[in-house]
C-alpha cells in the first residue's frame, strides 16, 4: 500500500487522474498500465516513468539485493601499517572506509578520509585507531526502506550487512539506496573510477553502469544523446522493461548484454561491437535471454 500511495501522489504530479478518495486505490498493476500508456502517448517521459517504477520495487527491496558484496568491499585493516592503509585510501578515493581487524568478518568501525587528512596535516604521526568511528551493523535481510530510515535517524552514511551466521555479507551506503530511487548518481570521483570500461577482448568490453554516454559515444563513434539520462545504465534501463542478467539489447552495430542488475539499476553490462550493422535490423531488438 505504501508504494501505491506514493505512486498515486506522483500520478497527480504528472497531471493524471488517481482514484477518488471514496474509491478503492489503484492497484500496482493498474498504475503500471496507466504509466505505460502515458509514456507511449508522451504525457510523461522516461525519467518520470522510471521514478514511479523504482518506487514500486523499492517498497519490497531488501538490503542484500543492492549491497556491495563482501568480495568487492575495500577495507582498511588495523593490523596493516599506516602507510599501507594510506595507499589504499589514495588509490580508491572513497570518502569512507570500513575498518577491519584481520578479516572482513571482524569490522570494528569506519574512517572518514576527510577527517583523516585534516588530522594528517596537523600531526604526521597520528594513529589510525584514534579516528575509527562506530559503524552500523544490520541483518542483510532488512528492508531497504527501514534501513534508510535508521541511517537517517542515526546520521550514518554506511552500514555493514551481516548474514545469518554473523559473518559480513557486504555493505551499503546512503548513495546506494538513493540511486535505487533516482537512478545513477555520479560524483566528482566517478570519472576517475578504475575499471569503468574494461576491455575483455577485441571489440568486447565490460561497462560499469555509471559510464557516461558522452564518454562511450566518443569511444565507439556514436551519439547516444538522451535528454533524460547521461549514463549507459540509465540509457539501457529506459529501454529494457525488466533488466535481468542475460538480457540482450541490440542497437546499431552493438550488442549490450546485462551482466549485473537490480530491479532498479543496471550495474554492469557487456558491450560487443560489430564491424557493421548490416546483420541487424534498423530498429533495436530485445532478447529475453542469451541463447
Amino acid at each position: 500500500m505504501g508504494a501505491e500511495r506514493s505512486a498515486n501522489g506522483l500520478i497527480r504530479l504528472f497531471g493524471l487522474h488517481p482514484a477518488k478518495e471514496h474509491e478503492d486505490a489503484h492497484s500496482e498493476e493498474e498504475i503500471q498500465i496507466i504509466l505505460s500508456e502515458s509514456l507511449q502517448s508522451g504525457k510523461i517521459n522516461t525519467t518520470e516513468y522510471g521514478y514511479v517504477s523504482r518506487i514500486f520495487a523499492f517498497d519490497e527491496m531488501v538490503a542484500r539485493e543492492i549491497m556491495v558484496p563482501r568480495t568487492d568491499m575495500v577495507c582498511l585493516f588495523t593490523n596493516h601499517t599506516r602507510e599501507e592503509n594510506l595507499a589504499v585510501i589514495q588509490r580508491e578515493q572513497y570518502t569512507r572506509f570500513p575498518v577491519a581487524t584481520e578479516s572482513k568478518d571482524n569490522i570494528v568501525g569506519m574512517i572518514n578520509t576527510k577527517q583523516l587528512f585534516l588530522t594528517y596535516q596537523e600531526d604526521k604521526e597520528f594513529k589510525m585507531k584514534d579516528l575509527i568511528h562506530p559503524v552500523l551493523s544490520v541483518p542483510e535481510s532488512i528492508p531497504v526502506k527501514q534501513l534508510l530510515q535508521r541511517m537517517q535517524r542515526d546520521r550514518v552514511h554506511i552500514a555493514i550487512l551481516v548474514d545469518e551466521y554473523g559473518g559480513t555479507s557486504g555493505l551499503i551506503t546512503i548513495e546506494d539506496i538513493l540511486e535505487e530511487i533516482v537512478g545513477e548518481i555520479r560524483d566528482e570521483f566517478d570519472e576517475d573510477e578504475r575499471r569503468e570500461i574494461e576491455k575483455l577482448e577485441e571489440n568486447c568490453y565490460l561497462l560499469d553502469g555509471k559510464v557516461s554516454l558522452d564518454e562511450l559515444g566518443h569511444m565507439v563513434g556514436h551519439d547516444f544523446h538522451d535528454e533524460d539520462t547521461d549514463t549507459i545504465g540509465g540509457w539501457l534501463y529506459a529501454r529494457i522493461p525488466s533488466p535481468k542478467p542475460g538480457f540482450r539489447y541490440e542497437f546499431d552495430n552493438m550488442t549490450f548484454i546485462i551482466r549485473e542488475a537490480t530491479k532498479n539499476r543496471i550495474r554492469k553490462v557487456e558491450m560487443i561491437i560489430r564491424d557493421s550493422a548490416d546483420e541487424f535490423e534498423d530498429t533495436p531488438e530485445l532478447h529475453d535471454q542469451e541463447d
